[in-house]
């Protein structure tokens, strides 16, 4: 019996079973959970004003991400292929792939900031997943999954 074919038998097995194997290189991506970031007038543009800094503490907290089509300052953002909401859930799906994008950045995005981190994903990856976060209404992003 060939290797692929016995894989095969595997998995309908284990499918009647109710359990079921991811194939591909599915990977869960993370953003850092706050930045610190200094912000900054140009005093001259503005004098005789005075600049002051509203935010009290270090850090800017994580709350979603964007998806660009090549890197962000070309600001091409792409917007999610499919999004399923219920009373208890929401998830955004990004389908690159049949976009044909393959070039994909994401961007990690902070409350009260203009500021967001951005990283280009593999090459590899043609899905991802946005999963929000219930408790907060759905106004931050809980788990981002791709493959």
């Amino acid at each position: 019996m060939s290797a692929q074919r016995t894989l095969a038998l595997r998995v309908a097995t284990l499918g009647v079973l109710g359990v079921f194997i991811v194939v591909g290189h599915a990977h869960t991506l993370e953003c850092p959970a706050s930045i610190p970031v200094q912000q900054s007038v140009a005093t001259a543009t503005v004098a005789p004003w005075a600049a002051y800094d509203r935010k009290e503490g270090p850090a800017y907290n994580f709350y979603g991400v964007a998806f660009s089509d090549g890197p962000p300052p070309n600001r091409v953002f792409l917007t999610p292929s499919k999004t399923v909401q219920s009373k208890d859930a929401k998830q955004e799906i990004y389908d690159f792939k049949s976009a044909r994008i393959t070039a994909v950045w994401l961007l990690c995005l902070y409350r009260e900031t203009s500021i967001a981190l951005s990283k280009k994903i593999e090459p590899a990856v043609v899905r991802c997943r946005v999963s929000y976060d219930s408790s907060t209404q759905f106004r931050t992003v809980k788990m981002i999954d791709c493959d």
